[in-house]
């Protein structure tokens, strides 16, 4: 365990967060308080998706004090993070946007009801606005997805097999 390891912490609780925010709108009620106990507490207690989606907000603004947290977000306490990092290479500005995007969606969702059918009771959509607009989000031309290197020379097995080989033939 890294001690201060404020970029990789902010990194775990985005990253949760994000899982978490898919999870509840594809099942609704779903473990959250109980998700990690394991065979501690076989059948976990459902947590309503509104109440999962406070508890992300919270954890997002947790994540955010950590990226504004100079000391925490040191290189020599975030040892590798440049190459560790295979989203965004470190770069906290970067992660804040994308925490600040998770929240558009978040309030988006909200307002359609994909998450709760009910106006977002307990959770102030300005003040979530206002943090939105403070950092920004990511724009056209940024992104959080991940190419672990993959070429038209070295596709991905899937996309291999299922669509275009490396030599441009169809699967």
């Amino acid at each position: 365990k890294l001690i201060g390891a404020g970029t990789y912490e902010a990194i775990g609780r985005i990253m949760k967060s994000h899982n978490f925010q898919m999870l509840t709108d594809v099942y609704g009620n779903i473990p959250y308080t109980d998700a990690f106990k394991g065979t501690n507490l076989p059948t976990p207690t459902y947590d309503k998706s509104i109440d999962i989606y406070k508890a992300i907000f919270a954890d997002l603004d947790a994540a955010i004090v950590l990226l504004n947290n100079a000391d925490a977000t040191a290189t020599a306490k975030n040892p590798d993070i440049a190459t560790a990092d295979l989203v965004f290479a470190g770069n906290t500005t970067s992660w804040k946007k994308f925490v600040n995007t998770l929240r558009l969606r978040m309030l988006l969702h909200l307002h359609n009801g994909v998450a709760v059918k009910t106006v977002a009771p307990g959770i102030d959509v300005a003040a979530q606005i206002a943090k939105i607009t403070s950092d920004g989000f990511l724009g056209a031309g940024e992104s959080a997805h991940i190419n672990p290197g993959f070429t038209g020379t070295k596709p991905s097995p899937y996309y291999k097999i299922f669509n275009t080989s490396e030599s441009g033939t169809g699967s």
